[in-house]
């Protein structure tokens, strides 16, 4: 009944939950993003966008080469995705990365929930965002070019439309990502 009272978007009885005080959550991810670019760019960061064609440490620090140009930095982040693995390797540099899978998509629901809500059963959580309900599964294991497999997200989907009233797709389709 607490449960109930906390969330009272959810259809169904359940025995229980669990409340965590301290999870982190962000209801625009995107609006973060940007918000963390602009922070960075005003505390002195350099954004450039052309080719790296060689990444080397030396005792004074990192020389990038761009094209022409060389940059220097004490230090160096290479956050590329799963295209990091081979970017570094291109480069010269050993690195052990394994792919994985995820699946997402965003719903409308007659009532978002107060919270994320974790379904252990269906392994995916339901979290409000300014968008509406974001539902995202757990990883699969799989190569960037595999075959995209909706067995997670449709099982995430069914849960969903059990514990709370779907209004409809607020996206056509499911996000499909491939990370280290």
């Amino acid at each position: 009944s607490e449960l109930a009272n906390h969330e009272p978007g959810i259809n169904e009885r359940l025995a229980g939950g669990l409340h965590w005080l301290e999870s982190w959550t962000c209801s625009n991810p995107y609006d973060l993003v940007i918000q963390y670019f602009d922070l960075f760019q005003k505390e002195g960061g350099l954004f450039v966008k052309d080719k790296i064609t060689s990444l080397n440490r030396d005792h004074e620090g990192w020389r990038v080469k761009l094209g022409k140009d060389e940059l220097f930095a004490d230090h160096v982040v290479v956050a590329l995705g799963p295209w990091s693995f081979q970017f570094i390797r291109d480069l010269g540099y050993k690195a052990h990365m394994v792919a994985k899978r995820g699946y997402h998509v965003c719903l409308r629901t007659e009532k978002l929930p107060k919270h994320p809500l974790l379904d252990f059963d269906h392994s995916c959580v339901f979290s409000p965002m300014d968008d509406g309900l974001r539902i995202t599964t757990g990883a699969e294991f799989s190569s960037s070019d595999a075959p995209i497999s909706m067995v997670q997200i449709d099982r995430a989907v069914s849960a969903a439309k059990v514990l709370l009233n779907i209004a409809g797709s607020v996206e056509s389709e499911p996000w499909v990502g491939t990370r280290p």
